[in-house]
């Protein structure tokens, strides 16, 4: 009976009635519809650790054929999705006889009044209307009301070291197995010479080993070997960006059947499908309805994550850094600084053991913040309780004393309190050579909420157009004659502002590349000034009009950006040749961007479709977009409409689902993916 899920309602209801009669818990599966993926994945990390089952979807019309599959035992929708209204989509449901007492919850970062709340309460059936910011405590206290004896057990996960890699999943993909040999060679291949940092996990834990490679900036290839398992991490100026792993077990097949998204039944059929078309797993099981495209996007995602925080529980082994690395051209990339990494790792793989025992070799000592914003102002999603816990190293009292008065569970607190260690962001006060002062610490207390996202690029480009006319007295905001004590407050006033973390999961290419020029620039001024002997130096310049400037490097990638918005209209109206020189003068500008490389390869090949010349210059540069920017949707369909009129209808449909990876959105994708399933 439960070996798998039933397959439709009547079904479901005997395996309820099966399962309470003999005391066995169904999961309760969660529907979120809404568009924040910051809002997705707090659902999903709150929901998941009270033992739901979660689907995340962003789009009216996705969200009712997940329900219609019948799978879905509540809904969490917000007001403002794409394609409906969330009241609208709300009022379609009730109207399906089989969903008119759905449980569901609304959810609205805008319609706060008491009318919408009341339409939802009364009109609509909901059970609960909650404004943005949420609460989760209030949301977990109505679905524990609704669901009575039904809410579940909370999910533990297991926290025991790896073993070694299993090389006999028959559910494996082919992606997976692809990437265990690639890991096999590069471990062979790469990790040799004398540039290499090598290691020891027991005396080095991967949580410091992150800490370093962020506080140096690096970029390369980080070998993880612990038994058989062995992992690459990949960095980019100290972000972990991408992982492969020889692990078939994390493989993407298994991942799915465990979140519970689809059933081992449809992991059977889509293997079997994989292994005789050469597709990717995850294209087949979007075209059985198993999945949507979002849901795709967010397995990926979630598969990275495993990957890295499963890193955590190896508390023996070795490691090696190879600068020289590249990292491989990837559709999905991790989205977490190094400090939210360390923090959910240690959550996920420490045991309380391990916590405890670091907490008992620093409990007699005394901690304070760290007086480097680059370290003090790094990304952690922490929870009231916990800031609290941190504004209070204050460097009076001892680790042990702080915990004797911290209201958070003992386990949590030495996971945090590891994190803070691990991390940088709380440093040793006898090792200091300038302790802060109160104020300061003081100041900290709201370092952690989440800062106001600087909305617009547009905004971003009148700062840094601005700032190129600033001196560093402007820059911080200070008069001249300002003390340390001012040019200390105002530095870290804008650390918190425009700290690269802030900004690094979301942001786009430009507004990352402005940020670091900003951020770099106001940390130049703040060590000039902050420096007596520096400081006076700075001003003679200044009187004898030596004044510095922000670097010329904002002001290419402005100009830039315009050349592409040009060449953008040009390709619309079918100016092949003049779109295509826009893109060029982007390029000349900034070398860097591959979406640029992207829409100049697609111009060329456009403005002569027959020449063989023109063909392979536009692989030849769209094939170099996709080194540069992986991420980037245009690349991969451009690439494929190429090979589509070369008539290799394999690559074309690589490329295809790929694009889907990085635009689950794309309808040209979708339809040439249907289009050519049909004539298979």
């Amino acid at each position: 009976c439960c070996s798998f899920p039933p397959n439709n309602r009547t079904q479901q209801r005997y395996l309820v009635y099966y399962c309470l009669y003999k005391g066995i818990t169904m999961a309760i599966t969660i529907l979120v519809v809404d568009d924040d993926k910051d809002v997705q994945a707090l659902f999903s990390t709150y929901l998941q650790k009270e033992g739901f089952s979660i689907r995340l979807e962003k789009d009216a019309q996705t969200s009712l054929k997940v329900l219609e599959k019948g799978d879905v035992d509540l809904v969490i929708l917000d007001v403002l999705i794409p394609g409906m209204n969330g009241f609208k989509l709300l009022a379609q449901i009730r109207e399906m006889p089989k969903f008119n007492n759905l449980p569901v919850i609304m959810i609205s970062g805008i319609y706060r009044g008491k009318n919408h709340r009341k339409e939802a309460l009364d009109k609509y059936g909901a059970l609960e209307y909650f404004d943005k910011p949420l609460d989760m405590k209030a949301v977990i206290a109505c679905l524990k009301k609704h669901l009575g004896h039904r809410y579940p057990e909370p999910f533990t996960e297991d926290r025991q070291t790896m073993g070694t890699a299993d090389n006999s999943n028959p559910l494996a993909d082919r992606d997976s197995r692809q990437e265990q040999k690639d890991v096999e060679h590069q471990s062979m291949s790469e990790f040799t010479g004398a540039v290499i940092v090598k290691g020891n996990l027991q005396k080095t834990p991967f949580a410091r080993i992150l800490a370093h490679l962020y506080r140096w900036k690096s970029s390369g290839g980080l070998l993880i070997k612990s038994g058989g398992i062995k992992k690459i991490v990949y960095f980019n100026l100290g972000y972990p960006i991408f992982i492969k792993s020889n692990h078939l077990d994390e493989c993407l097949g298994n991942l799915l059947v465990k979140e519970r998204m689809i059933t081992e039944q449809e992991l059977i059929q889509s293997v079997k499908i994989m292994k005789k078309s050469h597709r990717q797993l995850g294209t087949i099981l979007i075209e059985m309805g198993s999945i949507s495209p979002h849901n795709l996007i967010y397995s990926l995602e979630k598969q990275l994550k495993i990957k890295l925080f499963n890193i955590f529980s190896m508390s023996k082994g070795v490691y090696q850094f190879n600068p020289n690395l590249d990292h491989p051209p990837a559709t999905i990339h991790l989205n977490m600084a190094p400090a939210a990494i360390i923090y959910e790792g240690i959550k996920k793989g420490f045991t309380l053991e391990r916590v405890n025992n670091l907490y008992q070799k620093i409990k007699d000592k005394t901690y304070i913040i760290n007086s480097d914003p680059v370290f003090r102002y790094q990304d952690m999603v922490i929870t009231p309780q916990e800031q609290q816990l941190i504004t209070n190293f204050d460097g009076n009292r001892t680790m042990e004393e702080l915990v004797s008065g911290s209201s958070l569970e003992k386990e949590n607190t030495y996971q945090l309190l590891a994190a803070l260690y691990y991390s940088e962001i709380i440093e040793d006060k006898a090792l200091l050579d300038d302790i802060l002062d109160i104020e300061e610490i003081e100041d900290y207390e709201d370092s952690f909420d989440q800062p106001e996202e600087v909305e617009q690029e547009q905004e971003l480009d009148e700062l840094a157009k601005k700032m190129q006319q600033y001196n560093y007295f402007q820059i911080l905001n200070i008069p001249k004659d300002a003390d340390n004590d001012k040019i200390r407050k105002a530095y870290f006033n804008l650390a918190k502002i425009y700290h690269p973390d802030r900004h690094y999961a979301r942001a786009s290419w430009k507004v990352k590349e402005l940020i670091s020029v900003i951020f770099n620039k106001i940390t130049e001024a703040y060590e000039t000034l902050i420096n007596p002997e520096e400081k006076a130096k700075y001003q003679s310049e200044l009187n004898t009009g030596g004044e510095k400037q922000i670097p010329v490097k904002v002001q290419r990638i402005l100009e830039a950006e315009s050349h592409f918005k040009k060449g953008e209209g040009f390709l619309l109206e079918c100016n092949y040749k003049a779109a295509a020189s826009q893109f060029e003068k982007a390029i000349s500008l900034y070398k860097e961007e591959g979406e640029f490389y992207a829409y100049l390869g697609w111009s060329i090949f456009q403005s002569d479709t027959e020449s063989e010349r023109n063909i392979k210059k536009s692989k030849d540069l769209l094939n170099k977009s996709i080194k540069l920017s992986p991420k980037v949707d245009k690349s991969y369909l451009f690439l494929g409409f190429i090979y589509k009129s070369e008539s290799q209808p394999e690559l074309a449909e690589k490329n295809f689902e790929k694009v889907l990876q990085c635009n689950p959105d794309c309808q040209e994708a979708l339809q040439e993916l249907k289009i050519t399933h049909q004539n298979q």
